[in-house]
């Protein structure tokens, strides 16, 4: 699958849309995809994590969301044959979005659902997204903190015993200029800690200075937030995409907004209980938090347990996933496929989740294939993204039901593929007269069950099985 990326970043946008992008972009990577970057310029010092996950990058020196840009936009696509364009900007609007999609399928990364937006996919990460947000938009949804983008090192929600006090963390940008007084009044309170200067801080210097006459650690555009993140005690930070890194890592946070556009953000965190939120950004208020914060352990405890619970940091995955599923398309299986059905049932991976966990002899596999393909009872597509096989579907019928069984290939696994998989097996079903399926999971199989769980199968406990085996079906075929 090939991605084309269209976002900015600048001292007075800040870096949120980038970096939530640059999430997006590890996904796709991570599993095989090509991906490219048109941005404007200003976001020159940014575009090296994007160099790293192999992307293609060119700078668009035209007025951003123009209909040059847009022209600009639609050639680079069309000249990289691309399957996707994700578009993620405020100044892009819907004449820049209408204008692009005849050159590839169109994602559009929202925060705010007040156009009427029309797209093949719009996500929407926030803790208060819904999909009532879209009520007159046109392309399937996917939004919410399940799909909150953030960057690979925000995935694993591990613990550290290492805790390095407050951490001040207002914004790639801080265009209010609110860290310096904010870290002088924290100070005369007795509360001490690190400051991170942004990539596009104006006042960046008058930080540091401030920073190092006052003891505090100075952290200059960190390459691992995360790890920063995750050392502190507690995080004062603005309103915007740190708070879901935040909640991801589970570190109590003040949250202060420094934008108007903030706002829905700062009221949803509120209105949870996921964070400490200020009334104003002004620093003795945000101050007057943090203190208070400090002081209630069973509050930030709370917290850590509800933010954890709602952004778990695999949201740009679920993105990828669902683009995948876009592009998702069945085949029939071929003795073609024999060595490739082949390299996939012996895979160690494949073996320890299967009930069959011995390696199978060349000359086996191709019998079975030939079986399988001229008995009438069973039905075997390949799936494939792009043309590039990415897993295989099998039903086997039993009357007007089937058992149905799914691998993904070792290559495109972590993908969201068998969920993709599965739903197409579903219609496949619907196409061959099949009402109902039926399947046998190893109990330790956590994430096949899920998998199955999130394409609408059921438990079925009437049904008593192996001690080892979970069976699930679905209630009706053609339902979703």
């Amino acid at each position: 699958m090939k991605v084309v990326i269209r976002a900015n970043a600048s001292s007075s946008i800040g870096i949120g849309h980038l970096m939530r992008c640059l999430a997006l972009a590890q996904a796709l990577h991570d599993a095989g995809d090509e991906v490219a970057l048109l941005t404007s310029r200003g976001a020159e010092d940014l575009i090296g994590a994007w160099a790293h996950e192999g992307a293609a990058i060119q700078v668009v020196d035209v007025p951003t969301g123009s209909t040059d840009d847009a022209d600009i936009t639609v050639a680079t696509a069309r000249s990289l044959e691309a399957s996707w364009l994700v578009v993620d900007g405020y100044e892009f609007g819907v004449a820049f979005h209408q204008r692009v999609r005849g050159a590839a399928r169109v994602c559009v990364v929202d925060d705010h659902g007040a156009a009427a937006l029309e797209a093949d996919l719009i996500t929407n990460g926030n803790i208060y997204a819904t999909d009532e947000l879209y009520p007159h938009a046109r392309g399937r949804l996917v939004v919410g903190p399940r799909y909150a983008m953030l960057r690979r090192e925000f995935r694993h929600q591990v613990s550290t015993r290492s805790r390095q006090g407050v951490l001040v963390s207002l914004g790639g940008a801080d265009p209010g200029a609110h860290t310096e007084p904010l870290i002088a009044e924290l100070t005369r309170r007795g509360i001490t800690g690190r400051v991170v200067v942004g990539p596009k801080q104006a006042a960046g210097s008058r930080v540091r200075d401030r920073a190092a006459a006052l003891d505090w650690q100075v952290i200059d555009a960190p390459p691992d937030m995360a790890r920063v993140i995750r050392s502190s005690d507690l995080a004062i930070v603005g309103s915007g995409t740190t708070t879901l890194e935040v909640l991801a890592l589970g570190t109590p946070m003040v949250v202060v907004q420094v934008a108007e556009n903030q706002r829905p953000v700062a009221e949803a965190l509120e209105r949870f209980g996921l964070a400490a939120v200020t009334e104003g950004h002004d620093a003795a208020s945000v101050a007057d938090a943090a203190s208070s914060l400090l002081g209630d352990a069973a509050r930030r405890d709370r917290m850590v347990r509800r933010g954890r619970g709602l952004v778990d940091g695999r949201g740009a995955i679920r993105v990828a996933a669902a683009m995948r599923e876009a592009l998702l398309r069945l085949r029939p299986a071929s003795l073609d496929d024999e060595q490739l059905l082949l390299d996939w049932r012996n895979d160690p991976e494949t073996r320890t989740a299967s009930f069959e966990t011995a390696i199978v002899p060349p000359a086996v596999h191709r019998a079975w294939l030939e079986a399988s393909l001229t008995s009438a009872d069973r039905v075997m597509r390949i799936g494939e993204v792009g043309g590039r096989p990415v897993g295989v579907v099998r039903l086997d019928r039993r009357g007007d039901e089937a058992v149905v069984s799914i691998t993904v290939a070792p290559t495109a696994r972590g993908s969201g593929l068998a969920n993709a998989l599965l739903l197409q097996a579903r219609s496949l079903a619907d196409q061959v007269g099949i009402s109902r399926l039926r399947a046998r999971i190893r109990r330790t199989n956590v994430a096949s069950i899920r998998a199955f769980a999130a394409a609408g199968f059921v438990d079925s406990p009437s049904e008593v099985g192996a001690d080892d085996a979970v069976t699930m079906v679905t209630p009706s075929a053609g339902r979703r």
